[in-house]
Order: C-alpha cells, then sequence, then structure tokens
C-alpha cells in the first residue's frame, strides 16, 4: 500500500481505543476485514472475530489488537501488517498450519510492501523473533 492508501485503511477500519507513547496502544476494527493468506487452511472459526477459509480470512467488527510488537510507534504502514500479524499468532495459538518463523516471515513482507524501510522492517522482524525466543 501506498502512504494514502494506508492513510485510508487507518480511517476506514482502525479506531483508537488507548494510545500510549512507547507503549502498546489498543486498537479496534471499525468495520469488517477480508484479507488473503499465504497459507491455505481449513474453514474454521478461530474465535468469535476471525474466521478462516483457504486462503482466505474474516475479521468481524469490534476485534480489538494492540498494535505493532515491541517497543514501536505503531506508523501508517504498520497497521495492516500487525493486524495480519497478530491474527496469525492467534491462528497459531491451537493450530500448527504454519510455523511462527513463516508468519514472522511474512509480518516482514507486509512491513516491505507498506513502503517501510528495509532497516526499520528488519528492526521489527527480528524483535518479534527475539520476543518468541524469550517468551516460549
Amino acid at each position: 500500500m501506498n502512504k494514502q492508501q494506508q492513510k485510508e485503511f487507518k480511517e476506514k477500519y482502525v479506531k483508537t481505543l488507548k494510545k500510549r507513547l512507547f507503549l502498546p496502544c489498543t486498537y479496534e476494527l471499525k468495520k469488517d476485514l477480508s484479507f488473503k493468506m499465504p497459507f491455505s487452511l481449513p474453514s474454521l472459526e478461530i474465535n468469535k472475530h476471525i474466521k478462516v477459509s483457504g486462503n482466505s480470512c474474516f475479521l468481524k467488527k469490534g476485534w480489538i489488537w494492540d498494535g505493532a510488537s515491541g517497543i514501536s510507534i505503531d506508523t501508517l504502514n504498520m497497521f495492516f501488517p500487525a493486524i495480519v500479524h497478530d491474527v496469525y499468532c492467534i491462528i497459531l495459538e491451537n493450530h500448527t498450519f504454519f510455523t511462527r518463523k513463516e508468519a514472522d516471515i511474512q509480518y516482514l513482507r507486509l512491513l516491505l510492501e507498506n513502503d517501510m524501510n528495509t532497516f526499520r522492517a528488519m528492526m521489527q522482524y527480528r524483535a518479534i523473533r527475539a520476543y518468541m525466543r524469550i517468551r516460549y
């Protein structure tokens, strides 16, 4: 997405519930959202807000997430990648259709596709990889 598309995405889909500098923020999905995944999954209802079928993921209005992982400032080019990555992590809590590393690589790919510079995207990627080593 280019900057204008990122701005439109945020205005259309993202409602800020709690904003904090250098700490996770809390956001709510303002309307239903669907996106394609590089993984093909059986039809599943992950929870009341997340459903997957084949390579499609459907998020219902009202889903809440915490923005980008790690110590970061949420910028326009991070909203969609953070949403997708959080969904992948939720799927991975109960299913093994793909690995955490594959989810993290998709996060990096989306950051770069959303015009984040390579250095910052790699720092985000390394931060979530390090977090997983500490957490698990």
